[in-house]
């Protein structure tokens, strides 16, 4: 048996998932998961990184005390465009800023006006977003706070393991200073803006070997010479990785807090259809690219949830959540779930209720037609996101696997084949875990390929396959008149 530690920080909590690897078979086990919310700091978010921390070598220990001499190596994923400052010593300079905190409002137009869309899109081919790392860091040099080298959260977390200081090519795509042609950073974008070069990490690629833990952590964890494997560590680069795909040409839909839609491609589409459409070329696993374009996903529904917790004082689990909403009368209105009013915390459902009646729709007054309205509304803005995807293409995409713990909604995996009229292969909820492990095996030669590895999957995971079962044409329809009528 061959274990791989796949270390998986998601924006919010994370988790370190033990990929066993037995003949043909794979099996997962959580060796431990823990919360990682924002903290409030002076008015901004922040990411407790210390706590981040030591959650990892408390499990990465008890991982050590459960798997022992099985354990072949260990992989780093985290979310996108987050990073911190790392001072000439090597020290944490100051809490990493949370994409989510209103630093950023306005960057997007501001560095546009600098330095053109076109050509920033040219460059990178990167999806305009204001959390993306490349405003971010607009802010902190207005601010003065450079100081030595950024790091992005899942490479700050391989440099306290091993001590190395670098960048990995999937997460570096994410900051809106990659050039995917070059396979560098963007000497356009540093210079434009001002950026050092001295602060630009060096790259590496997916399966690199990073090296051993440092001593301190191998004492401090029982991992000694245990190595730590470059993974895709951008969570959703792991995540494509582990999709169980039979075929080379699918949609994907990678399903969390974040709806990430899009395809696996061999070069970058950077033109300017991808532009007016706001696509995204971010790099993936073994020389691929992941043409996609984010949607606000499960968060609507989740903050909805925790307000509804709160009014009520009491936990709403998502089967409860699930139930309400199919009893609710279908297609009463609808949302951009995409709209910056759902964008940051606050009282969601109320947001809902005004964004209707602002619209001219019908209010939701029952919770089960906002949770309803919320999730036919993700459905329908993946159906017309997919639309997009093949029309750049100019090709269709059948299949849409989808993945994340998305997956697990049953109500909300139906309502994405009928609005995509696709067949949907739902599963599994752990593909960022199986991806960050593959990348592993890949390096450790017990896998050859991603595609080898992908075959191994589709044969040892459990999907569900969803039809569709009815017609959304006119949904469909409607929806696109509001997304029509309320873009600019």
């Amino acid at each position: 048996m061959n274990t791989y530690l796949a270390i998986d920080l998601g924006a919010g909590s994370g988790r370190i998932m033990a990929v066993r690897s037995v003949g043909e078979t794979i099996e997962l086990d959580q060796v431990c998961r823990f919360d990682s919310p924002a903290i409030e700091q002076e008015g901004s978010l922040f990411w407790d990184i210390h706590l981040i921390w030591t959650e990892i070598t408390r499990g990465l220990k008890q991982a050590a005390q459960t798997y022992g001499s099985t354990i072949r190596s260990i992989g780093v994923d985290s979310w996108g465009v987050d990073y911190a400052w790392f001072d000439s010593a090597g020290e944490l300079s100051k809490l990493p800023y949370c994409y989510r905190d209103a630093r950023t409002h306005g960057s997007v137009d501001e560095v546009a006006g600098l330095l053109g869309c076109d050509a920033i899109f040219e460059e990178t081919g990167i999806q305009f977003m204001a959390i993306n790392s490349l405003y971010q860091i607009v802010d902190d040099l207005k601010k003065g706070l450079l100081s030595g080298r950024f790091l992005m959260i899942a490479d700050m977390i391989n440099y306290w393991l091993t001590g190395r200081q670098v960048c990995e090519r999937t997460n570096a795509s994410t900051t809106h200073l990659y050039n995917p042609r070059t396979q560098a950073w963007s000497k356009v974008l540093v210079e434009g803006i001002g950026l050092p070069t001295s602060t630009l990490p060096p790259l590496v690629a997916p399966g690199e070997t990073l090296g051993p833990l440092q001593p301190k952590v191998a004492a401090e964890t029982g991992l000694a010479n245990t190595p730590v494997i470059a993974v895709g560590s951008h969570d959703t680069a792991s995540a494509i990785a582990g999709v169980p795909a039979s075929t080379d040409s699918f949609a994907y839909l990678s399903c969390g807090t974040w709806a990430l839609l899009g395809t696996e491609v061999a070069e970058p589409i950077i033109t300017d259809t991808a532009l007016d459409h706001n696509f995204t070329n971010e790099t993936g696993v073994e020389g691929t690219y992941r043409l996609l374009k984010n949607i606000t996903g499960l968060w609507i529904l989740q903050e909805c949830r925790r307000v509804w917790q709160d009014e009520d004082k009491r936990a709403i689990s998502y089967d409860e959540l699930t139930e309400f909403t199919a009893h609710a009368a279908p297609f009463t209105a609808f949302i951009d779930p995409d709209d910056i009013i759902f964008s940051h915390h606050g009282n969601l459902p109320e947001m809902i209720q005004e964004y209707c009646q602002s619209s001219g729709q019908s209010m939701p007054i029952t919770r089960g037609q906002i949770a309803r309205i919320a999730m036919e509304s993700l459905a329908l803005k993946v159906a017309s996101i997919l639309e997009q995807l093949e029309f750049l293409l100019g090709r269709p995409l059948n299949v849409l696997h989808v993945i994340g713990g998305g997956v697990q909604n049953r109500f909300l995996m139906q309502c994405i084949a009928n609005a995509t009229q696709r067949r949907v292969i739902a599963g599994p909820t752990e593909a960022t875990a199986l991806g960050n492990a593959l990348v592993q095996m890949i390096a450790n030669s017990e896998v050859a390929s991603l595609r080898d590895g992908r075959a191994r999957l589709a044969k040892a995971i459990d999907t569900t396959a969803y039809e569709p079962s009815e017609s959304w044409d006119n949904a469909r329809q409607r929806f696109r008149s509001l997304l029509a009528k309320n873009t600019p």
